[in-house]
């Protein structure tokens, strides 16, 4: 019994044991995936910035080629001529990381709207490009530059004292009579100061005063060096400073420039993005510039300094470039339409792999592989790629279609301003979806006419031609009949006798009269209207042997019959797919429709103006016709 109650005890004790340890490995599983969700929602999206990279040992083609170029003593302008985009100042990046060891200068006027200094000339363009020179350093390595700038006074407490201690010296060397209140030279002496002291008192206050004296006089000297009376009237009390009223440009600041490199070593001088602005003479000057500055002596003796250019490659013309430039280096882009599916690809490789689905990975790969075809411009892919990331990370990853969150994507980068206008219910996009009903009806309409036509026109007249086409074989047969007859008897023959009638060529060719014309064994003819019959000694038979013992005429004629069958089925068939299409048009996908050329040409001709691009029919319709069918535009929702 004690037993019994021992042992039901330990089987307890052990059910509850299990229990406990799957209760506890439940809620273990539970966190797990809790956890693994977290981790999931707060995972950091990988995404590339749009800067310039340094490229690898691989990569790189032109940085020791450009160092060979600028250590020619003869070679002062060189082009770094490419395509927007490829890759230009990555060339120059990586240059300056390779080449550490020499002096650069880096001048970047990028803008979005070149036509601001194009209408002043290129006075600002000039005033740019000496900002970009002279803010590069500080004021303390061109003091006597006229270009000022904010100082900011560092250690003003301690300037401050020893500005007291030169006024201070000045007094004490001075040895002025005070009043008794004051401490003066001599109760110094008398009251605490030993005669040493004296002397080393007076010998520091000395260096004090005449430092000060000197500083002093330095900066009074800088101060009028700098400044020019532009304008003073002493009637009106009119005082004006001529510095600040003169044109900032390379023409007026030459000894600025010169006084820049002279006190500022510089090897190379890199000059981007002035291309934009479309002003080949601020290329002129820049080049005079070029020249007076490694002709300035105290530049020359020690060393040239090379003025690099990233242009584009239609930024002048073949005799321009020649002249102006002293070597060409021409930059091969790093994408461009053939290469640009690898790069989203390569960037939207995670998010491939997070596929799991083959077909859908699949679709996914070639819709990439289709629009990358009409994308070459890395930023943009890059930032396509960058904000597909972040939206898919944002909406969750594996609930949403890809294709279309891409297709948003590139839609928002290609035509930032078309996207934006979403949100007010403007644009290109809304315009094509509610103009959907229109288009419907457009393309509704034109099946009706081919519809019409096939039923009106198109079957009649392919009928009309299979019977021209029996009676021109008939007539053929005929024509055999009377060259035989011409043969052997010399008689031209004038009508045919089939049965008891008596027909001529019009009448013979009818259905039923030659149907008896062929069964004649001997065929009789007549050679005018008043003359009797003579027999031909010929039958059908005979006719058929003298146009093609293989083929007869029975054979000939289902040909043709065959014929007008196969093509008036083929007109029924064309007719029911018409048909049958109007009725799907009406619940087909706007995507669908738009596969259609007619249906393209239709809304680049209305929506024309909302595009920042011209609009390529060509493109649109190889894009989608090209693409597998199950990769439809659905892009656009």
């Amino acid at each position: 019994m004690t037993n019994n109650i021992i042992k039901k005890g330990k089987e307890f004790a052990k059910k509850i044991k299990i229990n406990i340890q799957k209760s506890l490995l439940k809620k273990l599983i539970i966190s797990k995936y809790r956890l693994e969700k977290k981790l999931d929602r707060i995972k950091i999206v990988k995404i590339e910035n749009f800067t310039p990279k340094i490229l690898s040992s691989r990569e790189d083609n032109h940085s020791a080629l450009l160092n060979e170029v600028i250590k020619d003593n003869n070679i002062l302008n060189i082009a770094l001529t490419g395509p927007y985009g490829s890759g230009k100042t990555s060339i120059i990046k990586t240059f300056e990381h390779n080449f550490s060891n020499l002096k650069f200068i880096n001048i970047s006027l990028a803008t979005f709207d070149g036509k601001v200094i194009k209408d002043d000339k290129t006075s600002k363009l000039e005033y740019s490009i000496l900002k970009q020179i002279f803010y590069k350093v500080s004021h303390d390595k061109v003091p006597q530059s006229r270009f000022k700038r904010i100082i900011n006074y560092k250690y003003i407490r301690l300037k401050t004292g020893l500005l007291f201690l030169w006024i201070s010296s000045i007094i004490y060397l001075s040895d002025f009579d005070f009043p008794d209140s004051l401490l003066t030279t001599k109760l110094i002496h008398t009251l605490w100061l030993t005669k040493l002291y004296a002397e080393i008192l007076d010998f520091m206050c000395s260096i004090f005063a005449i430092s000060g004296g000197i500083y002093f006089l330095y900066t009074t000297y800088d101060f009028f060096v700098n400044f020019k009376i532009g304008k003073l009237k002493v009637s009106e009390a009119e005082f004006d400073n001529k510095n600040d009223s003169k044109t900032i440009d390379f023409e007026n600041e030459i000894d600025e420039i010169l006084y820049f490199f002279d006190k500022n070593k510089t090897d190379v001088v890199f000059i981007e993005d002035l291309d934009r602005f479309d002003n080949t003479e601020i290329y002129i000057k820049l080049r005079e510039i070029n020249c007076l500055i490694n002709n300035y002596q105290p530049i020359k003796k020690r060393g040239k300094v090379t003025f690099v250019y990233a242009v584009r490659d239609n930024m002048f013309d073949e005799t321009e470039r020649t002249k102006f430039f002293d070597i060409i280096l021409p930059v091969i882009p790093v994408i461009n339409y053939t290469n640009s599916s690898d790069k989203f690809l390569g960037a939207l490789a995670l998010n491939l792999n997070q596929i799991s689905d083959l077909e859908e990975k699949s679709k996914f790969k070639d819709f990439i592989e289709v629009v990358s075809r009409y994308i070459n411009d890395m930023r943009t892919i890059i930032s396509i790629c960058n904000e597909f990331k972040i939206y898919e990370k944002i909406l969750g990853g594996s609930g949403i279609d890809k294709i279309k969150l891409l297709s948003m994507m590139i839609y928002k980068n290609i035509e930032p301003s078309d996207f934006d206008c979403l949100d007010k219910n403007k644009g290109y996009v809304y315009q094509l979806f509610k103009n959907k009903k229109d288009l419907i009806d457009t393309e509704i309409e034109k099946i009706d006419v081919e519809i019409r036509l096939i039923d009106e026109e198109k079957i009649e007249q392919s009928r009309k031609e299979s019977f021209e086409n029996i009676d021109e074989l008939r007539k053929f047969y005929l024509y055999t009949f009377i060259n035989l007859v011409n043969k052997k008897h010399n008689q031209i023959v004038k009508k045919i006798k089939v049965g008891v009638e008596t027909l001529d060529e019009t009448e013979l060719i009818k259905d039923d009269n030659f149907n008896k014309f062929i069964i004649d064994s001997n065929i009789s003819f007549s050679h005018s209207d008043y003359s009797g019959f003579l027999s031909s000694g010929y039958s059908f038979n005979n006719i058929e042997n003298e146009i093609n013992r293989k083929t007869n005429y029975k054979q000939r004629y289902e040909r043709l019959k065959n014929k007008e069958r196969e093509e008036l089925d083929k007109l029924r068939k064309e007719r029911q797919d018409l048909v049958a299409n109007r009725e799907r048009l009406i619940s087909k996908r706007l995507s669908e429709i738009l596969i259609t050329q007619k249906s393209i040409d239709y809304f680049a001709s209305t929506f024309h103006n909302y595009f920042t691009k011209p609009i390529s029919t060509v493109q649109i319709g190889e894009s989608l016709n090209q693409s597998n069918s199950s990769i439809e535009f659905k892009c656009v929702y």
